[in-house]
């Protein structure tokens, strides 16, 4: 004797399979449920099914029809080796064949006091009837409607307080006990032979594995294997499962034709795709394998050629070519495709779920197939995407902002929070690409550091021919200069808005020497950014600022495009600042003053990184004034002049953009201004020119839109 085994048939919330379900996990019912199965993929008993850990299956009646979903029914029966078929709440008639194929094993449970009110709504048409007694009718099923042996039945009573509401749930609570009831009297009464299936045919499942990495796949084979399942493999991946000990299939065993074109096709044959897309129970698909003897293959296994790897090594345009998958993604998208029947695996750290799901429930519940073939999809949709902008990098196209976006993008590091400590974050960079900064020292990065970090690196790139120091706080520069040494950037810069910088981070276009970082670490700074540092000046600072976090600038990176997501959709642009102004490419209004180019050169690299609308002054190599992210240039001037103070006498002034109004020119002229920088292009261009010239104010026009929002 053995446990019966049994097919439960749903189509909507599943409560009576529900109680059969956790009363055959308990042990109350003393049976072993096969599979849940319904005919609508919407069916909430699914969700439940597959989290009490049954075998999930779906039956499409709509798309196939009759016929085709009843014999889908029947053969996962018989792949299932379920001994009774239990109708909970099945919306659908079984036809007279379906039932013959099955006569005596199919149990049905019934809303009403049967023969009286069959059908559908028994529940209602006992209600209409204005019956004062209905209940519930267990029977097995025969090729009538709502008819059969009946094994049990219990009353219900209708009292005159009931509405169909309250009768309907007095009748479900009598379900749930009656059923499971019923149904251990009965497989009592009827018990199963142990050798009752051992003239079935069954057809042994079947696992194709295919891997690149083999990292981990001994161990998934061997418990595939153990599991009941013929490992089918090739080339490599044959070799090494063999030589662990692993009895192998090789698909030319099923195939008849070897690997050919030095390997490149292997599995691109109709026996295996077939295997893999074949729809179980359809007619069609069920002929078409029959006549040309197509196994079925349940699991797919497959990592793909490593193309990032090889696109990174610096190989040349023929290896990365011959790394290009093409048998893998296909095996993947397939298998994928078909998640209704088969389970496919991507991902290294997905190989002990598979197994613990087959140690738990000895099948893949539909919603782990639905998770794996998700994730599969992902997997090849990056991998194509990772070869578009490798070949693009090697055949010298860039990405332009027209046209569809391919943009795989990998998590990089996981932060603990986003902007606030409600918000979920992590950092990304694109596959080929290199993350743009190497950390030596301090806390971990945070999504605001990070934020931070964008306005810096353009910091130290603008000012990369200059030993230039940046600082930045809440996105925006509080502090930039140049200077002879790092020191006296450093110095210079922190002059301009020390009350900002407190808490902001710091860029350096050059070495950070052990003076430099002795100055640094009086203030609380969060970042210390820099190109390198002297020996010992990274033990110095991890010692003396453990919280500061210390990073050695990586050269090179910049995107070409900038890609911003809102509420909006997606924002793309290119990523880069205009040509420099020239004094031959711009005019001068009122005196010209060459010999302030630097600065008002310094000005416009500063206000350029600024937010918008950006006033920035600088004298003497050196920010001391900085109006950033105000909603009127006139506030922003105001700021940048109320910072600078006395020194804005003699400063140049740069704006991101045009002035509207002379207003600003005339409080840049009150303190003391000797010249200003501004692209044009305002409809009052002449007016703001006039005043700069009634004022004798040096104003140069043309340097370009420089917005940062």
């Amino acid at each position: 004797m053995r446990l019966p085994r049994i097919a439960i048939l749903i189509s909507g919330t599943g409560s009576n399979m529900e109680a059969i379900l956790k009363a055959a996990v308990s042990g109350e019912l003393p049976a072993q449920v096969s599979f849940v199965g319904s005919d609508r993929l919407e069916a909430k008993g699914l969700s439940t099914a597959a989290a009490l850990g049954a075998q999930t299956r779906l039956f499409f009646y709509k798309r196939d029809g009759r016929a085709a979903a009843e014999e889908a029914i029947a053969r996962a029966v018989e792949e299932t080796q379920s001994d009774w078929i239990v109708l909970a709440g099945f919306m659908r008639i079984l036809s007279p064949e379906f039932v013959r194929r099955f006569k005596g094993r199919i149990i049905n449970i019934h809303p009403a006091l049967l023969p009286s009110f069959p059908g559908a709504h028994g529940i209602r048409d006992a209600w209409e009837a204005g019956v004062t007694e209905t209940g519930v009718t267990v029977h097995l099923v025969d090729e009538e409607v709502d008819h059969g042996p009946i094994l049990a039945q219990e009353r219900v009573a209708r009292t005159p307080e009931d509405t169909i509401e309250t009768l309907e749930a007095k009748i479900h609570a009598v379900e749930h006990i009656l059923y499971k009831r019923t149904l251990k009297e009965f497989f009592e009464n009827n018990p199963v032979e142990a050798g009752q299936w051992e003239d079935e045919k069954m057809e042994t499942r079947k696992a194709l594995i295919s891997v690149w990495d083999k990292t981990g796949i001994l161990e998934l084979a061997k418990g595939l294997a153990a599991h009941g399942y013929e490992i089918v493999s090739s080339s490599g991946t044959a070799k090494h499962l063999e030589e662990g000990g692993v009895k192998v299939t090789e698909v030319v065993e099923m195939t008849g034709l070897p690997a050919i074109l030095g390997g490149r096709v292997k599995t691109l044959h109709p026996t295996i795709m077939g295997g893999i897309l074949a729809r179980r129970g359809l007619a069609q698909d069920e002929e078409d394998r029959e006549k040309f003897s197509i196994p079925l293959i349940d699991v797919v296994v497959c990592t793909l050629y490593p193309f990032e790897e090889t696109a990174k090594s610096g190989a040349d345009l023929d290896g990365l070519i011959e790394k290009i998958d093409i048998g893998g993604v296909s095996l993947i998208r397939a298998a994928a495709k078909n998640y209704y029947h088969v389970a496919v695996v991507t991902d290294i750290a997905d190989y002990p779920r598979v197994l613990d799901e087959l140690d738990k429930k000895e099948e893949f519940s539909l919603e782990f197939k639905q998770e794996l073939a998700l994730k599969a999809f992902r997997c090849t949709a990056s991998y194509d995407s990772i070869i578009y902008r490798g070949l693009c990098r090697e055949l010298g196209k860039a990405d332009e902002t027209e046209g569809e976006k391919v943009l795989p993008l990998r998590m990089e590091q996981k932060l603990r929070y986003g902007e606030n400590p409600h918000q979920k974050a992590a950092l990304f960079m694109p596959p080929l690409e290199r993350r743009p900064f190497e950390q030596l020292s301090g806390k971990e990065l945070s999504y605001n550091n990070l934020l931070d970090l964008d306005t810096l690196l353009r910091g130290c790139s603008v000012f990369q021919d200059r030993c230039a120091c940046t600082i930045v706080k809440h996105t925006t520069p509080c502090g930039t200069a140049c200077g002879a040494s790092p020191l006296e950037a450093f110095k210079k810069a922190l002059a301009c808005d020390p009350v900002s910088a407190f808490g902001g981070i710091i860029g350096m276009t050059r070495k950070v020497d052990l003076e430099t970082a002795k100055t640094i670490s009086e203030t609380f700074f969060e970042i210390l950014a820099a190109p390198d540092f002297e020996d010992g000046v990274v033990e110095y600072l991890s010692e003396k600022k453990p919280n500061l976090r210390v990073l050695k600038i990586v050269q090179g990176y910049a995107p070409s495009l900038q890609i911003i997501g809102n509420r909006c959709g997606f924002l793309v642009q290119e990523d880069m600042l205009p040509a420099l102004p020239t004094e031959a490419g711009g005019e001068w209004h009122g005196t010209p003053r060459p010999e302030l180019w630097d600065d008002i050169i310094f000005a416009w690299k500063t206000a350029a990184i600024t937010k918008s609308n950006a006033i920035v002054l600088v004298k003497d190599g050196a920010a001391v004034g900085i109006g950033g992210g105000f909603t009127n240039r006139v506030d922003a001037a105001e700021y940048a002049l109320k910072l600078a103070g006395e020194k804005a006498k003699g400063a140049v002034m740069a704006s991101d953009a045009f002035f509207p109004f002379a207003d600003s020119i005339e409080l840049a002229h009150k303190a003391g201004v000797a010249a200003v920088i501004e692209p044009g292009g305002s409809i009052r261009d002449s007016e703001v020119f006039k005043k700069a010239e009634e004022l004798g104010l040096s104003l140069f026009a043309g340097g370009s839109r420089t917005f940062r929002h």
